[in-house]
């Protein structure tokens, strides 16, 4: 049983004992207290289900450290005489911003690793929010079962005293990922509000300080009739501490500081080719647990994909490269080899799919290929 399953299972049963505490004593409690206090435990409650959803998804699971996978980018920051700093580790810069809490919008070229620099920052910041409040939870009810041997209404005391601490004090930070490309609401007050009901049940965390860090994932991808309302509409008293990413040509009119990511280095490229190609020789089922990336870098390099902003110093086109075996700077032969590789993985590699759903047919990839083309 994982460090999770365990930390949950043993909360819940110390939480069935805390509801039996207070329903014990609810003869002596103001009903508006009780539920104050009831209203607490459910928000935290929920809030640590929403952390642990975000532990368990793949999308964020699979840039934690164990898996190997996250390649540090690099980024530099603007300075305010208009230069530029040296680069630095991209997820450093982020927890630099963090500490000071102070918001920062991070530009990129399309593929540059902006969205997974957030994903893996999200993972990061849910698994140490997740792990505090395991530790609080665990302190903060067993002091309520010694103070229940002495008296119950002193147990009651500590357990509201510590729902107003837990809540309010800045003990963790609770991080909501979000695509802007499915802003559609009146403001962006109520865009983030929403995030936070669906996580802890009510809007109150929204309103707790340095709680919370909305990482907001491609302001150049709302929709442009929505693009003017949202920026119009961010809190300019008080703003929600909010990290932001753009395409480098479409910077928004965001008054906070930018860092830009960088194209990968020679020891990037080296880092993410051996992620891949193992990724590949997993798929391939290949013998031999050592991925040797220099022959590779080599055929890159001679082929001039590596020179200053060529196909292969972009994350995202590196990654084609790699797990297509193409050694092109066509970047259309690039997708089109790469969608007939996910189409057909999806057709032939995964027929246990369709078991599930006998009244799918599958499509002849040619078709498929035919109808994507003319929907483009």
């Amino acid at each position: 049983m994982d460090f999770q399953a365990l930390s949950g299972l043993i909360i819940a049963v110390a939480g069935y004992l805390v509801v039996e505490i207070i329903l014990s004593v609810w003869k002596d409690v103001p009903a508006k207290f009780g539920q104050q206090v009831f209203g607490a435990v459910r928000r935290q409650w929920k809030e640590r289900v929403y952390l642990r959803g975000i532990l368990r998804d793949p999308r964020f699971a699979q840039w934690k450290s164990e898996a190997q996978r996250y390649v540090a980018l690099r980024a530099i920051k603007a300075q305010k005489s208009g230069g530029a700093s040296a680069p630095q580790p991209l997820l450093d810069l982020l927890h630099d911003h963090l500490k000071r809490r102070e918001a920062v919008l991070v530009l990129g070229d399309p593929g540059a690793g902006k969205t997974t620099a957030m994903e893996a920052l999200t993972y990061q910041l849910a698994r140490t929010a997740y792990r505090r409040s395991t530790f609080v939870w665990f302190a903060w009810l067993g002091v309520a079962a010694l103070l229940l041997l002495w008296s119950p209404l002193a147990a009651l005391i500590w357990l509201g005293g510590g729902l107003v601490v837990i809540s309010r004090a800045r003990l963790w930070v609770t991080p909501f990922f979000l695509e802007l490309h499915r802003f559609f609401k009146p403001e962006a007050r109520d865009f983030l509000a929403a995030a936070v009901k669906e996580a802890a049940g009510d809007e109150a965390l929204l309103g707790a300080k340095g709680r919370c860090l909305f990482l907001l994932d491609g302001v150049n991808e709302i929709h442009r009739e929505h693009a003017a309302q949202f920026l119009g509409t961010w809190p300019q008293q008080n703003p929600p501490l909010a990290f932001f990413t753009s395409r480098t040509g479409d910077k928004p009119a965001l008054e906070v500081p930018a860092v830009e990511a960088c194209e990968l280095d020679d020891e990037g490229v080296k880092a993410f080719m051996g992620v891949y190609l193992r990724e590949r020789q997993e798929k391939e089922k290949a013998g031999g647990e050592r991925v040797e990336v220099e022959p590779d870098f080599a055929e890159l390099s001679r082929k001039g994909l590596l020179a200053e902003r060529g196909v292969g110093r972009n994350p995202y086109w590196l990654r084609m490269l790699v797990l297509s075996g193409l050694r092109t700077r066509n970047r259309g032969a690039l997708f089109l080899s790469f969608a007939r590789e996910l189409l057909r993985r999806e057709i032939e590699v995964k027929p246990e799919e369709r078991k599930r759903k006998p009244d799918w047919a599958a499509v002849p990839l040619e078709a498929e290929m035919d109808a994507l083309a003319e929907l483009a």
